[in-house]
Parts: structure tokens; sequence; C-alpha cells
């Protein structure tokens, strides 16, 4: 999730929250004079004004959150990829991402790291791979191979479809420790 939307919906659910204290506590004590006054202040016209602007702030951010939370593709650690009358077989994430890593072996690449999430409902993944280039390879031509050889191998192998690739690649560095799969 990014960072403007965890702040967004953070002070949303602040705002909520104080909102919801300060009715709680004027449940339990109405006869406070600082409800007194709260209360005298939402008769008057701007106060009207005032509820009928958090009514509305409240309905809007429950439309918003509701239909983020409903349109959200459905993520999950293992995905059922055959279904037979009584039986399934279901493939484990971690599998899914060593069997990327592992395809990826055969490219001039170093310290291959494959994070998948994988949407059960479409039966399609979103790949990321972050590895370091070897001096020996041509990132242009490079790119288009590892597209269609995990395209390839998640068709073949696991019949999922690739949905999104992000490939970030990094120049090596002589003092930089590898990983060669």
């Amino acid at each position: 999730m990014k960072a403007w939307i965890k702040w967004s919906v953070c002070f949303g659910m602040f705002l909520q929250a104080a909102l919801g204290g300060i009715v709680i506590a004027w449940w339990f004590f109405p006869q406070a004079s600082i409800f007194q006054n709260i209360f005298a202040y939402l008769l008057t016209d701007f106060g009207q004004k005032v509820i009928l602007g958090l009514g509305i702030y409240l309905v809007v951010l429950a439309v918003l959150w509701l239909s983020w939370t409903i349109s959200r593709p459905t993520t999950q650690g293992s995905m059922t990829i055959h279904r037979d009358h009584a039986s399934k077989v279901q493939i484990d994430q971690k599998a899914v991402e060593n069997n990327v890593r592992l395809t990826l072996g055969k490219y001039d690449l170093f310290n291959i790291e494959v994070k998948v999430k994988l949407l059960s409902n479409r039966r399609q993944a979103d790949v990321v791979v972050v590895a370091t280039l070897s001096q020996t390879t041509d990132p242009t031509v490079l790119e288009s191979q590892i597209t269609q050889t995990v395209r390839r191998d998640l068709k073949e192998m696991l019949n999922i479809e690739l949905r999104r690739l992000n490939l970030k690649l990094k120049p090596y560095h002589y003092d930089q420790k590898v990983t060669i799969v």
C-alpha cells in the first residue's frame, strides 16, 4: 500500500475515533459544562452546518473505503491451479517465487530476489524481480527475454497468467557480495 493512502486512511480513522470518543464521553457525562456548551453551539445555524458536514464526510469515507476494499484484487498465500470433483491442487506463493528465481538462474544475474502476489480470483500473478546485472549483460535485450521467460514458465508449468512484471536491475559493483543461482 502506498504511503499517501496509509496516511489518508490513518487521518480519516483518527477523526472518526475522536468523534466517537466525544460522543461516548457525552453519553456518560451529559451534564458536564463542556458538553452543554457544545450542545448549545450545535443548535445554532453554523453548528447545524458542521453536523451536516461531518455526516457527509462520514458517508463519503464509508463509500470510498467500501469501494476500495471491494474492487481490490484478492491476494492469497496459495492458489488452486487445478480442481477436480473432490480434489484440488494448490501451489504456495513461496513455491512460485522459488520457481521464478530458478528459471531466471540461466541469465547472467546475481542476487535474484523474487516477490509474487497471487491474484487467486483471476488466476494471475504480479511478479517483482530485483537482481544485480553482471558486466556482460545488455539490459535492454534482457528485459524482454526475462518477461517472455517468466510469462511462458508460469503459463506452462503452473497455468497462471502473468499480469504484471516489475523488473528492477541494478548494476554490479566490484566490492559487492553476490549470490549466484
